[in-house]
């Protein structure tokens, strides 16, 4: 006697499935499209003119400093935030775990970044102007990306499937009639 799921516990599942694979394939979607624009990033150095962080930050903080800085060579003025561009100093010599800087460690530091020319002006459906060289991503961050939300998805159809949803009577009465 086999043991069936429980259609509640399909459909709760289903649910999380769903939610998963829809936040996996916005993450899924911003990879892709910052992977079909990595032709146009241009290796430069972004001088920090000013480093805009908090002392102290408020509840709703996004957690992302705006930079304002100088590309070189051009001396193009950008706009950009520590989420698209990493600050972090390591801890200690030979450490994997990062800080952020203050104001002044960070102010005249010249970062090594990719930067796309004629995006100065970050809008959120273009790809951010100016990123770290370890952000563009490779085919098997496309791929796995991509499999993590088929797969959330995929388990999304089979739990509701599982759970019922969608059935109609017409339909249930044919599959008791087949019991």
């Amino acid at each position: 006697m086999s043991a069936k799921p429980r259609p509640v516990i399909a459909l709760f599942a289903g649910i999380f499935l769903l939610l998963a694979g829809l936040c996996s394939g916005s993450a899924c979607v911003q990879t892709w499209v910052l992977a079909a624009h990595a032709h146009h990033y241009v290796e430069a150095e972004l001088e920090v003119l000013e480093y805009r962080r908090p002392d102290k930050p408020p509840a709703d903080h996004d957690d992302r400093n705006p930079i304002r800085g100088v590309l070189r060579p051009g001396d193009i003025p950008v706009w950009t935030n520590d989420d698209d561009v990493s600050v972090s100093a390591p801890v200690s010599p030979g450490s994997l775990v990062g800080r952020k800087p203050s104001k002044a460690e960070l102010v005249g530091r010249r970062i090594p970044v990719r930067y796309w020319p004629g995006a100065e002006a970050e809008r959120w459906w273009f790809s951010p102007p100016a990123i770290t060289n370890a952000d563009l991503p490779r085919p098997v961050n496309l791929l796995a990306i991509t499999a993590v939300m088929g797969l959330a998805l995929g388990g999304a159809v089979w739990c509701f499937r599982r759970s019922g949803i969608g059935q109609t009577a017409a339909t249930t009465r044919k599959k008791q009639k087949r019991c």
